[in-house]
């Protein structure tokens, strides 16, 4: 069980996110729910939460698990079933586009890997419940090959990837793993990129990382949401079930002492050790062989009461003025700092900082006129190279 101190609640004093966790794990498990009887749940609410987690397939099919006399309404079961029918049409969409995807690289000698996403639903009972929104794939060596098979597709590029829809799905050719833009995304690109030598054939034609590799990638993903001042979301509760199931599911490939070796060298030992206590609170099981005790006892508190009472979630409100914006971001960041010291990319808290940047940033966009949709130093790059 996790430790005294970190983010587990009395059970007679459950909270609605508290809810929403005993229903999602009922469904990754597989088991029952155990909900008090005096427990009063907002239905609305906690649809409105499982939506913006985008969990709401998984509570769903903990509903399903309830006593008859602990579910909703009928019109509730009605609305979450809907709901629900849109994940799994997504799902069946995916597969479908991704068995045309792979056997149209195969047919033209392109090794095709596979990263999160849809390839991580296999690890849950119920797969389709696991939401997903693009496919991200890495061509290896045939990045400009798989551009140019696809070309009449492609409708985005970044520094990242290039990205096309196909069968109305979203497809993203990885040109690199991670943006290298600080000193461990640096690391943990390399070392992907080394780890794609030892990628693991499926009987389905596509490769996947091998264990740890993927761990890293799932990890580093995960944190990169963390760091953007713009989500709604503390940690996307997908992203902590999909690390804790895959740890679970590997854990006898995932030997201790390599994975802590790893992430000390990808200076991610105390993001790792945060993912595992996140772990622990919402599967509710003991992963001590990989505590390395970097996290305090006060953190963890902290953490705790961070995650309990805002639900995971600190939306961050918009604002037409710079300054009130401004505000608006430093109030978010100042929201993230309990976790902050455990993340690699620490958040600046300077208002004089996040002021300037979103003024320079303001500004320029207007002056060259740049689209939406890009980042501002690819949108500029494209721009001039055309002169």
């Amino acid at each position: 069980m996790v430790k005294e101190g970190s983010c587990q609640l009395k059970q007679d004093q459950m909270s609605l996110t508290e809810v929403m966790l005993e229903l999602v794990r009922a469904a990754v498990l597989d088991q029952d729910p155990v909900l008090p009887e005096n427990t009063k749940v907002d239905w609305d609410k906690l649809m409105d939460i499982s939506q913006e987690q985008g969990v709401i397939a998984w509570v769903y099919d903990g509903i399903c698990k309830l006593p008859v006399e602990q579910q909703p309404p009928r019109i509730y079961r009605i609305n979450w079933g809907m709901s629900a029918q849109e994940i799994w049409d997504r799902y069946k969409l995916q597969k479908s586009a991704l068995n045309d995807i792979v056997s149209i690289c195969n047919h033209n000698q392109i090794r095709i890997m596979l990263m999160k996403g849809i390839v991580l639903s296999g690890l849950f009972p119920k797969p389709e419940s696991r939401p997903s929104g693009d496919i991200d794939v890495y061509l290896f060596d045939d990045f400009e090959k798989g551009n140019k098979l696809f070309s009449a597709k492609v409708d985005q590029e970044t520094e990242l990837h290039t990205s096309f829809i196909y069968k109305g799905v979203e497809i993203e050719n990885h040109k690199i793993f991670v943006y290298h833009n600080t000193k461990v995304k640096g690391l943990v690109g390399d070392y992907l990129l080394r780890h794609t030598s030892d990628a693991i054939i499926t009987s389905d034609g596509y490769y996947t990382f091998a264990p740890l590799p993927n761990l890293v990638y799932l990890l580093m993903h995960a944190l990169n949401h963390v760091n953007y001042a713009s989500e709604d979301t503390i940690f996307s509760l997908k992203h902590i079930m999909d690390i804790g199931m895959f740890i679970q599911k590997n854990r006898d490939q995932l030997i201790p002492e390599e994975v802590l070796r790893t992430m000390r060298e990808l200076l991610l030992d105390k993001s790792f050790e945060l993912m595992v206590y996140l772990s622990e609170w919402l599967y509710r099981v003991e992963l001590k062989e990989y505590h390395q005790n970097l996290i305090e006892r006060n953190d963890l508190q902290k953490i705790g009461v961070l995650f309990n009472k805002q639900g995971l979630s600190a939306p961050l409100e918009h604002y037409p003025s710079l300054i009130k914006q401004a505000y608006a971001i430093q109030k978010r960041y100042n929201t993230l700092k309990p976790i902050a010291k455990y993340i690699p990319k620490k958040p600046k808290c300077s208002l004089r900082q996040i002021t300037w940047y979103l003024q320079k940033l303001f500004f320029v966009r207007r002056l060259f006129k740049l689209p939406d949709g890009e980042s501002t130093s690819l949108a500029l790059k494209k721009k001039f190279s055309r002169r």
